[in-house]
């Protein structure tokens, strides 16, 4: 039997995980999770990329969507693609690599073993997801959650053929310079 994971009220950075508006969505203040993902996948084939992107800058998937024209021909997201939205969308951001962004969005990269990863094949087995401090915007779990707990509910759900995800870390991500434009 799993333990129950408590989430405090406060993260130890001080951060209200009241915020996280868990179950709520298209809030007006804290973080913002789309109500949309669902049309937009069924529209566009929306992805982890443009819903990730879409709830840091506080757009429904739909109209994100724009951001991303190469949907649906190709529908993933480069960091290549995740840097002309940010741009386009007039955001301020900067990159930060494999170091996690306060405020952005992550190109997580995902391990099924130890072994040396393959730089083309790799990318088949990446996640885009939106990060306010100790949390992630996932679209698989359609929200956001302490990454504690994104860990223990959401990543064990990630499966390469009949492997599962034993490790991740960050690849990529982009850091918005002033989240108090996004986040009330």
């Amino acid at each position: 039997m799993r333990e129950l994971i408590h989430i405090s009220e406060t993260f130890s950075n001080g951060i209200d995980v009241k915020m996280l508006n868990m179950g709520s969505f298209d809030s007006r203040a804290g973080c913002y999770s789309p109500s949309d993902v669902c049309e937009a996948n069924r529209q566009l084939k929306a992805n982890c990329g443009p819903a990730s992107f879409a709830a840091i800058c506080r757009l429904p998937v739909l109209q994100a969507m724009r951001f991303f024209p190469h949907f649906p021909q190709r529908d993933w997201t480069t960091k290549g693609d995740m840097r002309k939205a940010l741009k386009s969308l007039g955001v301020e951001f900067r990159e930060c690599r494999e170091n996690p962004p306060a405020f952005g969005v992550a190109l997580l990269q995902f391990r099924v073993d130890d072994r040396p990863l393959h730089p083309l094949f790799s990318l088949g087995m990446t996640h885009w997801v939106g990060v306010w401090h100790n949390s992630f915007y996932d679209i698989n779990w359609g929200g956001w959650l302490p990454i504690s707990v994104w860990r223990e509910i959401v990543l064990p759900r990630f499966r390469y053929g009949n492997r599962g995800v034993y490790r991740w870390g960050i690849r990529d991500s982009f850091e918005v310079i002033d989240e108090s434009c996004w986040i009330d």
